[in-house]
């Protein structure tokens, strides 16, 4: 069975990451480095995709507008991560947003940021040595802004915003503590969602959303 092109990617991205980070931990002949409990903080890079029923297959409708639901490309963006590590786990807040080109054959090609909101928890595979893996699970509230993709009656174009979005969060990941309170990290995670508003329209048969996201950040343990 083919790979598609977004997990290569993904897996790429992830590998490359480890790989530098294998490296480097060879310049340590003692590996005792121990992560600091307590609250951190972290920026971090994402490179993120769209996919279920945003396809440019399908549209919405009103008795005065139509929604376009165009297909995104892939995106990368950057956010930030709020944090609390307890011995072999942290209970993680995030947020991140990324920039998508989008295609229709009704509307054109214009632009989408998606935006998510994440609550995650991390259970860490050791909590010694410098390089620490993970596994990650948690849940995903997101919305989804679009430029020039709806009509209405009168011929007017907008923009139009997808909302009550809810979803789950499930991968792994690691962490290179260079020193206990400085760490760098790379994730990659399946992301299961679905939308249920549209300009505040409930939708019938809520809009799934599923794609694979990977991440690299840097974070700081107070």
């Amino acid at each position: 069975m083919r790979l598609n092109k977004v997990f290569l990617d993904c897996i790429c991205f992830v590998l490359v990451f480890v790989l530098v980070i294998c490296m480097s931990s060879v310049a340590y002949a003692k590996n005792t480095t121990q992560a600091k409990k307590g609250w951190y903080i972290g920026f971090l890079y994402n490179y993120n995709n769209v996919r279920d029923d945003f396809d440019d297959k399908s549209v919405l409708y009103t008795s005065f507008e139509i929604f376009d639901v165009p297909k995104l490309k892939n995106g990368s963006g950057t956010g930030f991560v709020l944090g609390h590590r307890v011995d072999s786990a942290a209970i993680e807040f995030s947020y991140f947003n990324t920039k998508h080109d989008t295609t229709s054959l009704l509307m054109g090609d214009s632009e989408a940021t998606y935006n998510v909101i994440n609550l995650d928890v991390k259970g860490y595979f050791r909590k010694k040595g410098k390089l620490q893996p993970y596994f990650l699970i948690g849940l995903a509230f997101p919305w989804l802004e679009i430029d020039n993709s709806s009509f209405n009656a009168n011929g007017d174009i907008g923009d139009e915003t997808f909302t009550g979005g809810r979803g789950l969060n499930i991968g792994g990941g690691l962490a290179y503590y260079f020193t206990q309170k400085w760490s760098i990290f790379g994730s990659i995670f399946y992301r299961y969602g679905s939308f249920g508003k549209i300009e505040g329209i409930d939708i019938e048969d809520r809009l799934g959303h599923s794609g694979y996201t990977s991440t690299a950040g840097i974070t700081y343990t107070f």
